[in-house]
């Protein structure tokens, strides 16, 4: 009996080997997966909203699998024309169709936490049935439909809570947005969309676009400088050939409804009315005192003529010419810095007027504007007749300032010219192609711009697509030629004819890990922005 209890003084030292001996054999084994990244990491808040909403149940811990080499890219291709709305088995901006009981998913930011929670933005849905059988590898859904949200406000998206990704078994009716979903561009920070709308005027919702899903191989292209996945002038190959035209070229819209009208008259009633270039620039005026003679001013106006005369020999510049010559001639017919004073004083004031009575009939045009309709259609003749309402009114004057000549400033008496000419509106372009979109609001577009907004809504923007699997089209980064341990998801590009702008001309990109594309887990999808 004693024997035995002497043995057992001995246990615990047995116990604690055989732990060691545990924890030697297992714990280099978990260090590998999770450098792989299998096992997940623990974590101290709710996983953020980025889930896979399919029937596949979600695994946290799929097995890793090998690097995929992809033959095939699919790129989201805009219709142009647009087919019908309800004929769409994918499309991009607009709402998305879920069943009832799934929910809008929503979002407390990373970035802006004091705001609270709030949904996330619709951005495309993809019918999953449409897609190679040969993308990502083989792996992925090819049935049900792929679903995209993203915070379209945050600055630097980092983290899941700025984007979300589902994937729905099955259609269901088209939701409505919800009612706290706010504009699709806070005005916080540059690009965004709508950018050419008031701050209140900004939509909650893009437009929808019905897009085709068209497949090509998935081949890296190379220059001297950089690798790219899109071959130059793609907006050609991928409307088979048909008109394509720069967007940023297009030719602004003319007004075509009572609407559009209205906003341009309002517009130079505002620039009337601005104080911009009505201040006295009183340093000016202080320095012509304190030198107490026209003499330096007439002197340095005499210079100025004379260089210019001289240019003007070999690029044309006779508005200079002519300008200087007039100031001079002001010069010289006053005798004292007083009367010279005064001449600029009432140049001043009769430019206040003149601007004043300006901004006075496009009151009265305005008045008469708004008994119609908005939405009623305003002709090319109506828009010649509205713009010589205001052809002639000019305004000649002179205005004395300072200039910066290297480290000293001198002063210069210069003509003040403005014209008060109504023209479009900022926004009409966006609008006509927003109404050409709509089969119901396409035919008051002008017909003869029809040709134009066609071409221009097959353009690429930075001739860079949206785009599944494949290599991606980087703007800050590289594709690097062969298999893949992360899969290009989807990349969003700035769209002109979405009205997307993401950063300075930027995109979006998805990356998912290969197993988890295979095991239908959206969890842990990675959403970065590449911008200039």
């Amino acid at each position: 009996m004693n024997a035995i209890w002497g043995l057992s003084g001995y246990l615990p030292l047995l116990f604690y080997g055989l732990l060691a001996y545990s924890l030697l054999r297992i714990l280099p084994k978990w260090i590998k997966r999770k450098r792989k990244g299998d096992v997940a990491p623990p974590s101290s808040h709710p996983a953020g909203p980025s889930f896979s909403a399919s029937t596949t149940p979600t695994i946290n811990q799929a097995e890793p699998q090998a690097a995929v080499s992809e033959s095939v890219s699919v790129v989201l291709r805009r219709q142009v024309p647009p087919g019908a709305v309800e004929s769409a088995r994918s499309w991009l901006g607009g709402l998305p169709r879920m069943p009832d009981g799934v929910e809008w998913p929503r979002s407390l930011s990373s970035e802006n936490p004091q705001r609270g929670e709030r949904p996330l933005h619709f951005l495309a849905q993809i019918c999953c049935s449409d897609l190679p059988r040969e993308l990502w590898g083989g792996l992925g859904p090819r049935q049900g439909w792929l679903l995209v949200f993203i915070d379209p406000n945050q600055g630097c998206p980092k983290g899941s809570d700025a984007f979300c990704i589902m994937h729905l078994p099955q259609l269901g009716p088209e939701r409505e947005a919800p009612s706290d979903l706010g504009p699709v561009h806070d005005g916080v920070y540059g690009g965004g969309s709508y950018d050419w709308l008031p701050k209140d005027d900004v939509p909650s919702t893009w437009r929808r676009w019905p897009a085709d899903l068209v497949s090509f191989p998935n081949v890296l292209h190379r220059n001297e400088h950089y690798s790219f996945a899109t071959p130059e002038g793609f907006a050609e190959t991928l409307y088979d050939g048909a008109s394509v035209f720069p967007y940023e070229d297009l030719e602004a819209v003319r007004p075509y409804t009572f609407g559009q009208a209205l906003r341009a008259v309002h517009g130079l009633a505002k620039r009337m009315r601005t104080e911009r270039g009505a201040k006295v620039d009183q340093h000016a005026y202080a320095v012509l005192r304190a030198e107490g003679s026209l003499d330096p001013l007439r002197e340095s106006l005499t210079i100025q003529l004379a260089t210019a005369v001289e240019l003007a020999e070999s690029d044309y510049r006779t508005l200079t010419v002519d300008g200087l010559k007039r100031s001079l001639a002001l010069v010289e017919s006053c005798d004292t810095v007083k009367q010279l004073e005064q001449r600029l004083e009432g140049d001043l004031n009769q430019w206040r007027r003149w601007r004043l009575s300006v901004a006075e009939d496009c009151d009265e045009v305005a008045a008469q504007l708004a008994g119609r309709p908005l939405e009623m259609p305003f002709s090319q003749e109506d828009w010649s007749q509205l713009q010589s309402r205001f052809d002639g009114r000019e305004f000649h004057g002179f205005e004395l300032c300072t200039t910066r000549d290297g480290g000293t400033k001198q002063l210069e008496l210069r003509e003040r010219w403005e014209q008060a000419s109504l023209t479009i509106p900022e926004g009409t372009t966006e609008e006509a192609l927003a109404d050409w979109l709509n089969p119901e609001t396409r035919p008051r577009v002008p017909a003869d711009r029809l040709a134009d907004l066609e071409a221009a809504a097959r353009s690429l923007r930075s001739n860079r697509p949206h785009r599944m699997g494949g290599y991606h089209d980087g703007v800050q980064s590289d594709a690097v030629e062969g298999p893949q341990n992360q899969l290009l998801l989807l990349q969003i590009a700035s769209d002109n004819g979405m009205d997307w702008c993401w950063g300075d001309v930027g995109a979006y990109y998805f990356w998912i890990r290969p197993e988890h594309l295979a095991a239908g887990d959206f969890s842990n999808v990675e959403m970065r922005l590449e911008s200039h």
